[in-house]
């Protein structure tokens, strides 16, 4: 879900040469309309705008265990700390 836009589909596109041999697509597109989409959805998930930190939180608890996300955060405000002063 995109703020800015509503439900949002990103698909790659079959080369010109694809879709002139029968696979789904748009060979000559404007840019006024959607594109047909070369892989068909097979599912949508997007968090209620509210829910966005929660989700968030869950997905970093599926990557990281308690001592990296420490150490993940640490090193990223190393990083900040050095471009700040790069200032």
């Amino acid at each position: 879900m995109s703020p800015w836009c509503g439900p949002l589909v990103a698909d790659v596109t079959w080369p010109p040469a694809a879709v002139a041999a029968g696979l789904p697509g748009t060979v000559d597109w404007t840019g006024t309309s959607d594109m047909v989409i070369a892989i068909p959805v097979a599912q949508v998930y997007a968090p209620p705008p509210d829910q966005l930190r929660i989700a968030k939180q869950a997905i970093r608890q599926r990557l990281y265990t308690h001592a990296q996300r420490r150490l993940r955060d640490l090193v990223l405000a190393e990083i900040a700390a050095r471009v700040a002063a790069l200032d």
